[in-house]
């Protein structure tokens, strides 16, 4: 009972910080003149889908969490417009000769590139690996934790 009750709270407080990052960045935006998130429909389902399989990560057959897609990292900064030296989807960006920095680093990391089976099938090797899930992101739950360093990093942009 607590389990569930715990999973509706946080369900609940993830949905509603998404969806006020979202309406931050889109304020911030119309006084900047960018068009990142305001009146951008894909690049705000993109990020609550980046947002959500993030905090909620596919597990293998041994229960042992998947990393991200770094295609899941790639289609957020595509929708959203950003070019594509600000992206932040390399398998690893910091590899101890690399200078630190804010950009440096990205919730996700180290992304994984898909791998495909017979027939096109997508493996079980990173999050999301699963055809077609991404069509309904806001029926299912987000966590937000890295969502909020998401929207942080980006205002940086």
């Amino acid at each position: 009972m607590l389990t569930w009750y715990l999973s509706e709270k946080k369900d609940e407080w993830v949905e509603e910080t998404v969806t006020n990052t979202i309406a931050t960045r889109i304020e911030q935006e119309k006084s900047l003149g960018t068009t990142h998130y305001f009146r951008n429909q894909d690049c705000q389902d993109a990020y609550a889908a980046f947002s959500c399989w993030l905090n909620f990560p596919r597990c293998d057959d041994f229960q042992e969490s998947l990393p991200l897609c770094q295609s899941a990292c790639e289609n957020m900064f595509r929708a959203c417009g950003f070019k594509s030296d600000l992206w932040r989807c390399d398998e690893d960006i910091v590899d101890g000769e690399d200078e630190w920095s804010v950009k440096a680093f990205f919730p996700g990391q180290p992304f994984r590139r898909n791998e495909f089976g017979r027939g096109g099938h997508p493996e079980a090797v990173c999050t999301p690996s699963i055809k077609g899930s991404a069509n309904d992101v806001f029926g299912s739950s987000f966590a937000i934790k890295v969502g909020i360093a998401l929207a942080i990093l980006l205002s940086f942009w």
